[in-house]
């Protein structure tokens, strides 16, 4: 009988073992939709992969600043460093592109083909499904989404070119790594009270958040 009890012990633990046939562990804060391994936040580092310092703008002066100069930059939702638990940060494409690289090591920006592919999964309505359930305002007090997948989007709004921060609570704003000319990156957006995720592209020095695809 003992030695029943002990085969039975030595299967259950074999069955749990790491043999790439068990439930997949993930990093925290990640989520896998589909082929792919998304972070459920928005980019929220202050240093490059390499460790050095990308400039942080507390103000619009220097915002516009930044953007001429085409010097990768980083802000907080409203200029207001609380947001960032909820927000994360808004980094300028310049940031983005920065050979030093943007994403830890083992992530990288999501490309647009990236983020088509994701909403390809979604299916039907890929922006409702998107959406957090919470902390969407929208014109009507609505536009919250199921969060199907746990990507957990929510609307951090942008900063434009000339420093002024537009549609906190109404908009989810993303820059994609994918460049479409010399002045102007591919981008990804859903908004309240709306059901799809939209692909246009804006100028680089506006201020979008940020999501990673694992590698």
């Amino acid at each position: 009988m003992k030695h029943l009890l002990l085969l039975a012990t030595v299967l259950i633990l074999a069955s749990c073992k790491d043999d790439g046939t068990g439930p997949e562990v993930l990093p925290a804060g990640a989520v896998r939709i589909g082929t792919q391994v998304w972070t459920s936040k928005n980019l929220n580092v202050s240093r490059f992969r390499n460790g050095d310092s990308i400039l942080y703008v507390t103000n619009a002066k220097d915002w516009v600043a930044a953007g001429k100069s085409g010097t990768p930059a980083y802000c907080y939702t409203d200029d207001l460093a609380s947001n960032d638990t909820l927000y994360g940060k808004l980094y300028n494409w310049f940031a983005v592109n920065d050979p030093r690289g943007l994403a830890p090591a083992g992530w990288h920006v999501a490309s647009d083909a990236e983020w088509q592919t994701l909403v390809d999964y979604a299916g039907v309505n890929p922006g409702l499904k998107l959406k957090n359930v919470t902390g969407w305002v929208g014109w009507a007090g609505g536009g919250a989404g199921t969060n199907e997948f746990g990507f957990s989007a929510l609307p951090a709004g942008y900063r434009g070119k000339a420093g002024a921060f537009y549609l906190v609570g109404v908009y989810g704003e993303f820059w994609t790594s994918t460049k479409e000319d010399s002045v102007t990156a591919k981008q990804r957006f859903v908004y309240c009270n709306d059901s799809l995720v939209y692909a246009v592209y804006n100028e680089m020095d506006r201020g979008l958040s940020v999501r990673l695809v694992k590698d």
